[in-house]
């Protein structure tokens, strides 16, 4: 009986306000308040490195991971608040005034935006992965060389 009665209470209140009624209030979802991304630089060079990546990263309070990888690329993963990684990507786009970068600009950045910004490799901080670990992807950015497709 008292289901029926929440149900019936949740549907009126459905009804009254429009919207479905979540037991949250809007802008609590993670997705609202998080930004979750990884990310591969090509030819950083010598201003953007993995030490910069990481300060930056604390600076902003956001946490995850860099590396160097097989192709000579740097990547990573970053999760963070929603403002701070929208701030993250600009920096490591190269286009950020920030105090720990000098303007060089970077060849290329490849980002994919993780929808549940849920990173895959969780570290309380933002840490520096040494060249042992294997840190490869299903798909691009920093995908596993046994999963690319042959260019034709």
């Amino acid at each position: 009986m008292k289901v029926k009665v929440y149900h019936l209470l949740l549907v009126l209140v459905h009804q009254w306000y429009g919207r479905p009624v979540t037991g949250e209030a809007t802008g609590w979802d993670m997705t609202d308040r998080f930004s979750g991304f990884r990310y591969e630089i090509f030819n950083a060079g010598l201003q953007v490195t993995k030490q910069t990546i990481q300060a930056t990263a604390d600076q902003l309070a956001c946490f995850g991971w860099a590396q160097n990888s097989k192709k000579g690329t740097i990547v990573g993963e970053v999760r963070c608040s929603k403002r701070n990684g929208a701030i993250m990507k600009i920096f490591l786009a190269g286009t950020s005034d920030h105090n720990l970068h000098t303007g060089t600009q970077i060849h290329r950045i490849s980002i994919k935006d993780y929808e549940d910004t849920k990173i895959k490799l969780h570290f309380s901080h933002f840490k520096i992965l040494g060249n042992e670990r294997e840190t490869c992807f299903r798909d691009e950015p920093h995908q596993c060389d046994n999963l690319s497709l042959p260019l034709l």
